[in-house]
């Protein structure tokens, strides 16, 4: 016969925990031209906190098309699917 091991604590019930204050929206990119993510750090990023050579920083809220202005500015021939993917990523950060 095995030992009983002690048990901890039950497991908490209704679903995941809440969020911590201050938002709790996660995400974290770190790339070698274009980073879209809450934390992206590239030469050209896009977030709540960006690090980069050409950084637009979500504040209050972007928009599809601010994000696209701001990516083509900086990369005039980005893939069209690919500018697409972050202008999205970045209008919906949080």
């Amino acid at each position: 016969m095995s030992p009983r091991l002690p048990r901890g604590p039950p497991p908490p019930r209704g679903g995941p925990p809440p969020p911590p204050p201050g938002g709790g929206g996660g995400g974290a990119a770190l790339a070698a031209k274009i980073a879209v993510a809450v934390s992206a750090v590239a030469p050209t990023a896009v977030g709540e906190f960006a690090s980069g050579s050409h950084v637009l920083l979500w504040g209050d809220g972007l928009t599809a098309p601010e994000v696209r202005s701001f990516l083509l500015e900086h990369h005039p021939d980005l893939w069209q699917p690919l500018l697409d993917l972050f202008a999205s990523l970045g209008a919906h950060i949080k």
